[in-house]
Order: structure tokens, then sequence, then C-alpha cells
């Protein structure tokens, strides 16, 4: 059952990126960089995926703070995001030191789901990670999922802010699949992760 109410939010997801995906803006970007440290890195000296997922988070809460609906927003409201999805690609590994650069920014929600897409870029603007997800967003009180209007002081038609494009400049049903990505690229997905504040 769950499966078929996530596969009917996707359909519906990608028919709205289409109505979104005609326009030619400058995008709203939140941009953050860090140097990887020892807790971010495995035995072999390259970032975790786990503490990738981690910056994720960081991330994402600031750009939600800046468009106005962060943590202190949600807990006013007695509102909470969780992660529905996330699929993320690595074209090589982060090593220990190396300063990587994050950008995120959302896209046009879809009913009760909310997307946001992820880049990361190398000291050398190397483009080096891409990475989609898709949050809920439910009511404390009554634990129903929320619709975008839950959420009226987001323009989800403002194209600068809510751009429609893909990290990868695709839509999300053509992330490749596991077996069609080369062993030398590091891949991750998951599914219904709860994650209190962040969108």
């Amino acid at each position: 059952m769950r499966e078929i109410f996530f596969s009917r939010l996707r359909r519906v997801d990608f028919f709205l990126f289409s109505l979104y995906n005609k326009t030619d803006m400058a995008h709203y970007r939140c941009e953050e960089s860090y140097k990887t440290d020892f807790c971010d890195v495995d035995f072999k000296d390259e970032l975790k995926i786990s503490a990738l997922l981690s910056r994720f988070e960081s991330i994402a809460s600031k750009s939600a703070d800046e468009l106005k609906f962060g943590y202190k927003y949600l807990k006013e409201h007695g509102y909470a995001f969780f992660l529905a999805d996330i699929r993320c690609v690595l074209s090589r590994v982060v090593p220990l030191y190396e300063t990587l650069s994050l950008r995120t920014w959302p896209t046009p929600p879809s009913y009760v789901v909310f997307g946001r897409e992820y880049e990361g870029y190398a000291e050398s603007g190397e483009k080096i990670l891409s990475a989609t997800s898709r949050w809920c967003a439910v009511d404390f009180s009554t634990g129903k999922l929320l619709t975008p209007k839950a959420f009226p002081e987001q323009d989800y038609r403002n194209a600068e802010i809510y751009d429609p494009a893909k990290s990868r400049g695709k839509a999300r049903r053509n992330f490749p699949l596991k077996s069609q990505i080369p062993n030398t690229i590091t891949t991750c997905t998951s599914t219904t992760r709860i994650m209190p504040i962040i969108v």
C-alpha cells in the first residue's frame, strides 16, 4: 500500500514538473562550503555517505531559514518534515581535507511532496555529486500530511526560487538505476527517514 501511495505521488510530481519546466530565469541557490575533517571520513580517509547526508540536512536547514520556513517557523506551527526518498551519485571519492561546495534549492511541490535538489563541487569547480530528495510535511497535532497550502507565505510559482531544474538536468525518473552506474561511482539511496525540522 505504501509503495502504491508513493508511486502515485511521483506520477503527480512528474506531471507538475513538466508544467513548471518552461522558464529561463536567475535561480535561487543556497550555498555552503566546508572542508572534510576526521569525523567525516572512513578508514580509507574518504567522505562517508552518512557525513554527506548530514551536510545535506545542514544546508537544507540553512535554505529553509533563508526562505522563511525554517526551524523556528515549523516549531511555532507544530509542523515537521520527514524525508521520504533521497538518491545521490558521486562521480569520485571526496578525500580528507578536501573543500566541498554544496548547493541546494527547492523544486515546485506537488500535492504532499516537497522536492529538494543538491549539487556538490570540488575546489577546482568540478561537479562531483548530484542528489535529489522528496519530503513530506506533517502536522503533529493531527498526524496528517500537509499540502503546500500549509505554507501560505511561499510563492511556489516563483521560478526564481522554486526551480524545476533537476540537479542532473533531467526529471527524477531518469535517474540511473544502480545497475547502470559504473563501479567507480558511489551511489546512495534511502527511504522514509524522519527529519523533524528540515525540507
